[in-house]
């Protein structure tokens, strides 16, 4: 049985979804008052969002510098790398109100509150638009748009999340390691840029 595309979506959503929800959720059922449990948690998804969008950066980049059967693998599957990001910033959305249902005495960051209501509304509409029908509808240059202004949009968001934690970088391996990888990323792309402007300058003028 072969699935049409819009069920690979389905099937990506609910893996992913099960894959972060139960372990996580049964996590922090173990705590009488999940609080300290619930940042784990949050920690845990934001975190390994973050590494799914830097697989996202860095997938055409790869694909121009390398070319290899994994890279084309990449190219091809990149819709859904990206509905996994989805899915997986859905799940952190959805601990993310558990603890606010927890935590009513902690101030609101009014900021953070409309930053992270215009993310997770991008990213609602990225997503519902890697439907066929949806896509169909929005149009192929006004998919092109909402996407690439997604990816960008996506890069400000967890800029201003970590913005506190680029001090952390010499204490913590943790976020060392995060922004290693983010150097490399960044890397790998100017570099893309760097190849594909020389092969432009170096094409034969008709």
């Amino acid at each position: 049985m072969t699935l049409t595309s819009n069920s690979k979506n389905v099937a990506v959503i609910g893996l992913t979804a099960l894959v972060l929800g139960l372990p996580t959720v049964t996590f922090v059922l173990q705590d009488p008052t999940p609080e300290t449990h619930l940042l784990i948690v949050l920690r845990f998804l934001g975190r390994l969002s973050f590494l799914i969008y830097l697989l996202i950066v860095v997938i055409r980049p790869l694909q121009d510098l390398i070319g290899s059967p994994f890279t084309r693998s990449l190219i091809r599957n990149r819709r859904y790398v990206g509905i996994t990001l989805a899915s997986a910033m859905s799940v952190h959305l959805g601990f993310i109100v558990w603890r606010f249902a927890f935590v009513l005495e902690e101030n609101i960051d009014l900021v953070a509150y409309l930053t992270g209501g215009i993310f997770y509304s991008v990213l609602l509409l990225m997503l519902i638009t890697s439907f066929n029908r949806p896509a169909a509808a929005l149009g192929a240059r006004n998919w092109r748009r909402l996407h690439k202004t997604g990816f960008w949009a996506i890069a400000v968001f967890f800029a201003f999340t970590f913005r506190n934690d680029v001090f952390k970088v010499l204490d913590d391996p943790i976020y060392l390691l995060l922004a290693l990888l983010t150097l490399v990323a960044v890397s790998i792309r100017a570099l893309a840029f760097v190849k594909l402007g020389n092969a432009k300058a170096a094409r034969p003028v008709l």
